[in-house]
Order: C-alpha cells, then sequence, then structure tokens
C-alpha cells in the first residue's frame, strides 16, 4: 500500500470509529479520582491533581512507624522504600502527561 491509500483508508477509519478516542477520555476522566487497592501502588492524575496510592501489609506499616519512632532515617530501609516507590509514580506520572502533552500538540 503506498502511502496515499493508507492516508485515506486511515481517514475513513477515523472517520467512523474517533468516538472510541472520546469515550475512553470521558471514562478516564469520569473515573480518575478513583483508586482501586486491589491492582497494588499506582498514581492517578484527577484534573489538575495527583493523587499517589502506596500499598502496604500490616508488616510493613508497623516497621515504617517504628523507624519513624528511632528517628535514623539514613537508616531506615523502610522509609527508603517508600520514598522511592513515590517517586517512581510521580516521574512515571509526570512523563505520561508530558507524553499526552505532545500528541495532543
Amino acid at each position: 500500500m503506498n502511502q496515499d491509500n493508507v492516508d485515506q483508508e486511515f481517514a475513513v477509519f477515523t472517520d467512523e470509529y474517533d468516538y472510541v478516542a472520546t469515550e475512553i477520555m470521558e471514562n478516564m476522566r469520569d473515573s480518575s479520582h478513583l483508586m482501586e487497592m486491589a491492582d497494588s501502588n499506582h498514581a492517578k492524575w484527577h484534573e489538575d491533581s495527583l493523587g499517589v496510592l502506596i500499598v502496604l501489609p500490616y508488616e510493613h506499616v508497623m516497621a515504617f512507624a517504628a523507624e519513624n519512632l528511632i528517628n535514623d532515617f539514613d537508616n531506615s530501609p523502610l522509609h527508603s522504600h517508600v520514598f522511592s516507590t513515590i517517586s517512581q509514580l510521580i516521574m512515571r506520572a509526570a512523563h505520561a502527561l508530558e507524553e499526552l502533552e505532545e500528541d495532543l500538540d
């Protein structure tokens, strides 16, 4: 297929199925504020705010609390893990937002 045929076929496709992208965006906008604990750690954009959910087992919560009481954060592996997880979630969400903005341009 030459490029003109590809462009024509794509135009026909988008004319017929462009509503799918609109439905997906509307669904994401309407449900982006919801976070499900069963699917573990994640971050979601909702309007201009980022929500971050970290799911920790009970033992990790207790260890986190103990590290906090000891107040020696240079030697607190769970605090380091939580900070690293939050940092990764924020960076991935920021990268996704940048990609979305580039796609919209």
